[in-house]
């Protein structure tokens, strides 16, 4: 078990998502983000099972505190280079999105939480995940699915989570002022 921070997706973004999730599904592709009941987001950070909790809740509290909804455009697919095949949205990088980014990994930094390395700031990538533990043939099915499907779109991001993986269980949720 882990944690992670998520900026998630106001609903008329996540249902667009939640489409392409559906239509993978329907493919045979990969129905396992539906399963868990996942909420399309943007992971900012993850940590360890050992962490924390209580101050990342802290932490998350004073991040989001008159933290205004984030834009975001997601212009392209893109596949992480790891065994387990991992297919995702990639935003449009903004300075906007890298600043949110820094201020909470420098937040966690001063209570001594550190997160998972690919989420440091300089290794990001930002994403939202449409697949993961896709073999070769299954990518590549996915991303003609993913390319034809109505996604690549302006979303705002309306709500910061923390929640417990791999269960996708919410354990809180902190909205952003419109």
């Amino acid at each position: 078990m882990g944690y992670v921070i998520e900026m998630n997706l106001d609903d008329a973004g996540a249902a667009r998502v939640r489409a392409l999730w559906r239509t993978l599904a329907q493919a045979g592709v990969t129905d396992s983000l539906l399963r868990n009941q996942a909420r399309p987001h943007v992971s900012l950070a993850v940590f360890e099972d050992d962490v924390d909790v209580d101050a990342l809740r802290a932490v998350l509290t004073e991040f989001t505190a008159g933290m205004p909804l984030l834009r975001l455009k997601f212009s392209s697919v893109g596949v992480f280079a790891v065994e387990a095949g991992v297919l995702f949205l990639a935003p449009v990088v903004t300075e906007g999105l890298l600043a949110v980014h820094t201020d909470l990994h420098g937040r966690c930094a001063a209570r001594g939480l550190v997160s998972h390395g690919y989420y440091l700031p300089g290794n990001w990538v930002p994403h939202c995940t449409v697949g993961y533990r896709l073999a070769p043939e299954e990518l590549q099915t996915a991303v003609v699915l993913t390319l034809a499907a109505n996604v690549f779109c302006e979303v705002l991001l309306d709500s910061v989570s923390l929640t417990q993986f791999p269960s996708a269980r919410l354990l809180a949720d902190y909205p952003l002022l419109p």
